[in-house]
């Protein structure tokens, strides 16, 4: 018996060191490398901003960096304005968590669908207020 679950931790820890996964080396999703821009509109105010994810993928996982540019009609003015990103691509969901420059507790949650170029859907901002809806297209 120890040498069953010998053999399997052994084989379990080249997987993950080879990154070799089940889902293959380009991940289970549409890829989503690149840079996206594109907008959000908080629920607060229904006021836009512009955003822009540059994102890398690797299998199911995305690294990458955020950054709110704002809008004629608004500033970006929370904590979040620009941080790193990271998250989780499954199928056509996207999963992503901002956390914020200079402020390691403050984070963003942008849930959404991609569809070919464009992926959307809502976000929550870690101090409850911050809500609304985005939508980023590849550049």
């Amino acid at each position: 018996m120890k040498r069953v679950i010998f053999a399997g931790t052994l084989l379990v820890s080249v997987v993950m060191a080879t990154g070799c996964g089940f889902g293959g080396d380009e991940g289970t999703g549409p890829g989503v490398t690149g840079v996206w821009d594109g907008e959000y509109v908080d629920d607060f105010n229904s006021l836009q901003r512009f955003i822009n994810f540059t994102i890398n993928q690797r299998q199911d996982s995305v690294l990458g960096r955020y950054q709110c540019q704002g809008s004629n009609q608004a500033v970006c003015s929370h904590p979040a304005a620009s941080g790193d990103v990271s998250g989780l691509v499954d199928g056509e969901n996207f999963i992503a968590r901002v956390r914020a420059d200079g402020n390691s507790t403050f984070t963003c949650d942008y849930v959404g669908k991609i569809s070919g170029d464009a992926i959307q859907g809502t976000f929550s901002c870690s101090d409850s207020t911050d809500t609304g809806t985005w939508r980023v297209f590849r550049s």
